[in-house]
């Protein structure tokens, strides 16, 4: 378990490594590269085996993997764990959120079920998985296009982030005014955001997490 730069979560616990989506903006496929790790899929069980946190916290699981590339023997294992520790938060990222009906992932009231979107047509082609599921979120990070579609009593929270890295295009502004349009999910803006977002936006409100998350962790909403 390491304390995270994931500015929207307090731990990142990755039990696996690696995935096989081949997305060209990936940071952990370039993290992996430079220093000579595989990013095939792979379990890593001294990563597993690091003690939880004492204090409630938001933990972000896959941060270095896709869920979807799991064998369900890690799902089944990490999932246990989370079931044990239900003091805290467990975020799952994927861009196939079908994964989540493999029958290893239980429902639990400490999980969040997360889809990646980074343009409108994902939002929509992903969302319709997601509706047997209460606690939904939606990273789109990274944003390369307008996101008009949300459901926002579907989708609790939506995190947004621009792309980082060499040859990143640029988040505009239309893209951003359309992703903080939402009244029924909380909004969270990345600090990697371009400084104009701040200039437009009042930051205290692009940092929200949703109030049940919060009421879990035992942590003030208001």
């Amino acid at each position: 378990m390491n304390k995270t730069k994931i500015d929207y979560a307090d731990y990142s616990w990755n039990p696996v490594y690696g995935c096989r989506n081949g997305c060209p903006y990936c940071y952990a496929r370039r993290y992996c590269e430079r220093f000579g790790k595989s990013f095939e899929p792979h379990w890593v069980q001294k990563n597993f085996d690091r003690p939880m946190p004492k204090e409630p916290s938001i933990i972000f699981v896959n941060s270095m993997s896709d869920i979807c590339w799991w064998d369900g023997v890690w799902i089944e294992q990490v999932i246990s764990q989370c079931a044990s520790n239900p003091q805290h938060i467990f975020l799952f990222l994927t861009k196939d959120p079908t994964v989540y009906y493999n029958t290893q992932f239980r429902i639990l009231e400490n999980v969040w079920y997360g889809f990646t979107a980074t343009n409108n047509d994902e939002v929509m082609n992903r969302q319709v998985h997601m509706y047997d599921f209460d606690q939904v979120w939606c990273s789109a990070e990274p944003l390369l296009g307008a996101i008009e579609s949300l459901d926002d009593h579907l989708v609790k929270w939506l995190v947004v982030g621009a792309m980082t890295g060499a040859g990143a295009t640029p988040v505009r502004e239309d893209w951003v005014g359309a992703a903080f349009q939402y009244d029924g999910c909380s909004i969270f803006a990345k600090d990697n955001m371009p400084a104009w977002t701040w200039e437009i936006y009042d930051r205290s409100i692009l940092r929200e997490y949703p109030p049940e998350m919060l009421r879990h962790l035992g942590r003030d909403s208001t």
